[in-house]
Protein backbone atom coordinates (compact mmCIF):
# COMPACT_ATOMS: atom_id res chain seq x y z
CA UNK A 1 0.00 0.00 0.00
CA UNK A 2 2.87 2.64 1.01
CA UNK A 3 4.52 1.72 -2.37
CA UNK A 4 1.89 2.08 -4.20
CA UNK A 5 1.17 6.07 -2.50
CA UNK A 6 5.04 6.59 -3.38
CA UNK A 7 4.16 5.57 -7.19
CA UNK A 8 1.38 7.22 -7.60
CA UNK A 9 3.31 10.88 -5.71
CA UNK A 10 6.44 10.30 -7.88
CA UNK A 11 4.20 10.09 -10.79
CA UNK A 12 2.40 12.85 -10.19
CA UNK A 13 5.56 14.84 -8.97
CA UNK A 14 6.73 14.23 -12.71
CA UNK A 15 3.52 14.90 -14.52
CA UNK A 16 3.52 18.28 -12.44
CA UNK A 17 7.06 18.99 -13.83
CA UNK A 18 6.60 18.28 -17.40
CA UNK A 19 3.29 20.71 -17.36
CA UNK A 20 5.14 23.07 -16.05
CA UNK A 21 8.43 22.63 -18.30
CA UNK A 22 5.74 22.89 -21.08
CA UNK A 23 3.95 26.03 -20.11
CA UNK A 24 7.47 27.72 -19.37
CA UNK A 25 8.45 26.68 -22.70
CA UNK A 26 5.76 28.43 -24.16
CA UNK A 27 5.83 31.95 -22.92
CA UNK A 28 9.93 32.58 -23.96
CA UNK A 29 8.47 31.35 -27.21
CA UNK A 30 5.92 34.12 -27.48
CA UNK A 31 9.03 36.72 -25.71
CA UNK A 32 11.49 35.75 -28.35
CA UNK A 33 8.99 36.15 -31.04
CA UNK A 34 8.42 39.84 -29.46
CA UNK A 35 11.80 40.44 -29.36
CA UNK A 36 12.68 39.56 -32.82
CA UNK A 37 9.59 42.25 -33.24
CA UNK A 38 11.44 44.96 -31.48
CA UNK A 39 14.01 44.54 -33.83
CA UNK A 40 12.34 44.49 -37.05
CA UNK A 41 10.94 47.90 -36.12
CA UNK A 42 14.19 49.25 -35.15
CA UNK A 43 15.55 48.05 -38.55
CA UNK A 44 12.65 49.84 -40.61
CA UNK A 45 13.03 53.17 -38.26
CA UNK A 46 16.99 53.11 -38.91
CA UNK A 47 16.34 52.40 -42.62
CA UNK A 48 13.84 55.14 -42.77
CA UNK A 49 15.78 57.68 -41.01
CA UNK A 50 13.15 58.45 -38.51
CA UNK A 51 14.60 58.55 -34.70
CA UNK A 52 11.11 60.79 -34.24
CA UNK A 53 9.94 56.92 -34.78
CA UNK A 54 12.76 55.20 -32.82
CA UNK A 55 12.09 56.92 -29.91
CA UNK A 56 9.61 54.76 -28.48
CA UNK A 57 11.65 51.47 -29.17
CA UNK A 58 14.15 52.65 -26.68
CA UNK A 59 13.26 52.51 -22.57
CA UNK A 60 14.03 56.35 -20.68
CA UNK A 61 16.87 55.21 -19.19
CA UNK A 62 18.60 53.40 -22.35
CA UNK A 63 22.65 54.07 -23.39
CA UNK A 64 24.60 53.14 -25.69
CA UNK A 65 28.53 52.23 -25.71
CA UNK A 66 30.86 51.58 -28.40
CA UNK A 67 32.83 48.97 -27.64
CA UNK A 68 35.90 49.92 -29.28
CA UNK A 69 36.29 53.15 -27.87
CA UNK A 70 34.31 53.29 -24.69
CA UNK A 71 32.17 56.34 -25.66
CA UNK A 72 28.75 56.09 -23.77
CA UNK A 73 25.78 58.16 -25.05
CA UNK A 74 22.23 58.69 -23.07
CA UNK A 75 19.13 57.63 -25.03
CA UNK A 76 19.21 61.56 -26.20
CA UNK A 77 22.73 61.45 -27.15
CA UNK A 78 22.05 58.44 -28.89
CA UNK A 79 19.13 59.76 -30.97
CA UNK A 80 21.11 62.80 -31.75
CA UNK A 81 23.89 60.85 -33.05
CA UNK A 82 21.90 58.72 -35.17
CA UNK A 83 20.07 62.16 -36.50
CA UNK A 84 23.47 63.81 -37.44
CA UNK A 85 24.60 60.41 -38.98
CA UNK A 86 20.92 60.50 -41.10
CA UNK A 87 22.05 63.89 -42.61
CA UNK A 88 25.86 63.08 -43.05
CA UNK A 89 27.45 60.08 -43.69
CA UNK A 90 24.46 57.61 -43.19
CA UNK A 91 22.20 59.56 -45.32
CA UNK A 92 22.29 56.67 -48.19
CA UNK A 93 22.95 53.66 -45.76
CA UNK A 94 20.72 50.96 -44.96
CA UNK A 95 20.93 47.93 -42.57
CA UNK A 96 20.55 44.57 -42.75
CA UNK A 97 20.44 42.08 -40.38
CA UNK A 98 21.68 38.37 -39.70
CA UNK A 99 22.70 35.59 -37.06
CA UNK A 100 20.03 36.77 -34.86
CA UNK A 101 20.11 35.29 -31.33
CA UNK A 102 17.49 35.61 -28.47
CA UNK A 103 18.23 34.34 -25.16
CA UNK A 104 15.24 35.32 -22.62
CA UNK A 105 16.90 35.38 -18.84
CA UNK A 106 13.69 36.17 -17.13
CA UNK A 107 10.12 37.12 -17.66
CA UNK A 108 11.13 40.81 -18.15
CA UNK A 109 14.58 40.59 -18.92
CA UNK A 110 16.54 39.32 -22.78
CA UNK A 111 19.60 39.74 -24.73
CA UNK A 112 19.24 39.99 -28.52
CA UNK A 113 22.59 39.37 -30.32
CA UNK A 114 22.72 40.50 -33.83
CA UNK A 115 25.08 41.20 -36.95
CA UNK A 116 24.11 44.69 -38.52
CA UNK A 117 25.47 44.74 -42.14
CA UNK A 118 25.70 48.60 -43.57
CA UNK A 119 24.89 48.81 -47.39
CA UNK A 120 25.01 52.15 -49.28
CA UNK A 121 22.63 53.03 -51.97
CA UNK A 122 25.06 53.31 -54.34
CA UNK A 123 26.42 50.19 -53.77
CA UNK A 124 24.96 46.78 -54.38
CA UNK A 125 27.31 45.25 -51.37
CA UNK A 126 27.87 45.35 -47.94
CA UNK A 127 30.20 48.76 -46.78
CA UNK A 128 31.03 47.54 -43.41
CA UNK A 129 29.64 45.58 -40.14
CA UNK A 130 29.00 45.67 -36.94
CA UNK A 131 27.93 43.02 -33.97
CA UNK A 132 25.54 44.44 -31.65
CA UNK A 133 23.62 43.66 -28.31
CA UNK A 134 20.62 45.09 -26.92
CA UNK A 135 19.73 44.39 -23.28
CA UNK A 136 16.00 44.34 -23.59
CA UNK A 137 13.47 44.72 -20.61
CA UNK A 138 9.60 44.10 -20.72
CA UNK A 139 7.40 46.99 -19.15
CA UNK A 140 3.88 47.21 -19.29
CA UNK A 141 3.90 44.01 -21.86
CA UNK A 142 6.48 45.72 -24.38
CA UNK A 143 9.82 44.85 -25.05
CA UNK A 144 11.77 47.60 -25.01
CA UNK A 145 15.70 48.28 -25.60
CA UNK A 146 17.62 49.38 -22.63
CA UNK A 147 21.06 49.15 -23.65
CA UNK A 148 23.02 48.86 -26.78
CA UNK A 149 26.65 47.43 -27.01
CA UNK A 150 28.30 47.65 -30.78
CA UNK A 151 31.68 46.44 -31.45
CA UNK A 152 32.67 48.83 -34.80
CA UNK A 153 34.13 47.06 -38.01
CA UNK A 154 37.99 48.06 -38.22
CA UNK A 155 36.81 50.22 -40.93
CA UNK A 156 34.63 52.73 -38.76
CA UNK A 157 37.59 52.33 -35.98
CA UNK A 158 40.45 53.63 -38.89
CA UNK A 159 38.36 56.60 -39.69
CA UNK A 160 36.30 55.47 -42.45
CA UNK A 161 32.74 56.53 -40.32
CA UNK A 162 30.37 54.05 -41.20
CA UNK A 163 26.47 54.90 -39.48
CA UNK A 164 26.22 51.66 -36.74
CA UNK A 165 24.41 51.61 -33.78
Amino acid sequence: MRAHWMTRAIVIGLSLACVAAVSGGAQPNADEQQVHQLLERWVETRNARDTARMRPLFHETADQVNLATGELRDLTGMLEWFDDAFRGSGKDVAVRVSRQNVRILSADTAILDFVVEFVSSSQARATGMSRITFVCVKRAGDWKVAAVRYAPTRAERNGSRIVCG
